[in-house]
């Protein structure tokens, strides 16, 4: 498993006592903190700077992912998130208790946990934190345990002045909350490492339209065997008569073929 540049304190251009917060805040989350895997969800701008792509597996039916899509797990991004990476964060000991009306009318209590964590692999909302138990030789995981959903996550910046003209913010750490995902959640389901390599075929949607629109088109394979062809060799059109052949029993249907010298044009005609 891959850590985070910890320690990784900025340019050589960041001065030296941003750099002094910024070890400092490392060495209280390595030291007083936990080790947890967190997961960046990609965004819009990961798609336009080339570090993720949309989901090829849309479902232009119903313009939305499956949540349960075991590719883009609904998020509308291939992969959904970053591969993990381990860092350091601290957790509060308060917790802030919101409520929250529920279906009907309910009241709930709910409480989100406090976090702290480093400059550091950058956080934001919607991100995956994922606790479990590591090999601290090579920082494997030896067991995972629970998954949380990142949220109102804020950078702690101080400002300061570069070559005393132009005021600069500088980033310390990061603060926010989080929710822990039901053990039956189905993000439960993203693997930390995702596997690019193996993919099912991408479904393409041909030309004339979308699915329930007067024109669309479907590419359809099928394993025929031509049974007669009606009309003369001269004639520029001519019907055939196709079976296909399935494992169990056999269908019919018919065809239109129209051409000319430039090629020919086949048209389906009832059902395939």
């Amino acid at each position: 498993m891959k850590l985070a540049r910890w320690n990784y304190l900025g340019p050589r251009s960041t001065p030296q006592e941003i750099r002094d917060l910024r070890k400092s805040s490392f060495d209280a989350q390595r030291t007083m903190g936990m080790p947890v895997i967190h997961k960046h969800r990609w965004t819009e701008i990961d798609v336009r700077e080339g570090r993720a792509q949309h989901c090829p597996y849309h479902d232009v039916a119903y313009d939305q992912d499956s949540e349960f899509d075991p590719y883009c797990f609904g998020t509308g991004y291939l992969g959904g998130w970053a591969d993990g990476i381990i860092t350091f964060i601290t957790i509060a000991d308060t917790q802030e208790d919101q409520i929250r009306i529920g279906e009907g009318g309910v009241l709930l209590m709910e409480t989100h946990p406090n976090f702290t964590a480093p400059w550091t692999p950058n956080m934001g909302d919607g991100d995956l934190l994922i606790t479990g138990d590591f090999d601290v030789k090579s920082w494997d995981i030896i067991t995972e345990r629970e998954r949380y959903l990142l949220e109102e996550v804020t950078p702690r910046t101080i400002r300061g002045f570069q070559h005393k003209v132009q005021t600069r913010e500088y980033k310390i750490q990061q603060e926010g909350m989080f929710d822990k995902l039901p053990h039956n959640h189905p993000w439960y389901n993203v693997p930390i490492i995702f596997d690019y390599n193996n993919l099912p075929p991408i479904p393409v949607v041909p030309p004339g339209g979308e699915p329930g629109e007067e024109g669309f088109l479907t590419t359809v394979t099928r394993d025929i065997r031509i049974l007669a062809i009606a009309g003369t060799p001269s004639s520029t059109e001519r019907a055939l008569r196709i079976a296909t052949r399935g494992d169990a029993s056999q269908t019919e249907t018919s065809i239109a073929v129209a051409g000319k010298s430039t090629g020919v044009v086949v048209v389906f005609e009832g059902d395939y």
